[in-house]
């Protein structure tokens, strides 16, 4: 493992532990209680609670949330868990190989997990994660990817519901 990437795992736990440390308890609990009804109710909408109607602000409010909590499961699995499970469990290969296997699987994993929306969509989640694993690599922080990710995935959702 090159020194500076050492560097960068050591900084990024410590920058998403000082993030989760500075929430107090009872907020994490309110927090992580509000995702779930959100995603519950964006799940169960049509069938349970009504939101009046899939256009009201309430549906696509909830459809944001959820959007946003994709984008950042998916950005610290495959942006910063992955990579690093990657690199301590191929340590035994040549540092380029390890190099080349460490972005190339989490990036075609990436992709492969949005082959459900057609091969377009598995082409532009291989080129969307080109560009985010440089910016996560580039800013050492996985926040400026998380975002965009996020207001990538609110901007299609827009536009496929005609929101704009």
């Amino acid at each position: 493992m090159v020194e500076g990437q050492v560097g960068y795992h050591l900084r990024h736990r410590v920058e998403v532990t000082q993030f989760v440390n500075r929430v107090p308890s009872q907020a994490k609990h309110v927090l992580i209680r509000l995702i779930v009804l959100l995603l519950y109710l964006l799940i169960q909408g049509r069938s349970t609670f009504r939101l009046h109607q899939e256009s009201s602000l309430a549906y696509h409010s909830i459809a944001a949330v959820a959007l946003a909590c994709a984008a950042l499961y998916e950005e610290l699995l495959y942006r910063c868990y992955l990579p690093e499970m990657l690199q301590r469990v191929l340590k035994k290969l040549p540092h380029r190989l390890q190099a080349f296997l460490t972005e190339i699987i989490p990036l075609l994993l990436f992709s492969s997990a949005h082959h459900y929306l057609g091969i377009a969509a598995v082409i532009n989640a291989l080129c969307a994660g080109i560009v985010l694993r440089h910016c996560v690599l580039k800013t050492q922080s996985i926040i400026p990817s998380t975002v965009a990710h996020a207001l990538y995935n609110i901007a299609i959702y827009a536009v496929w519901s005609r929101l704009i």
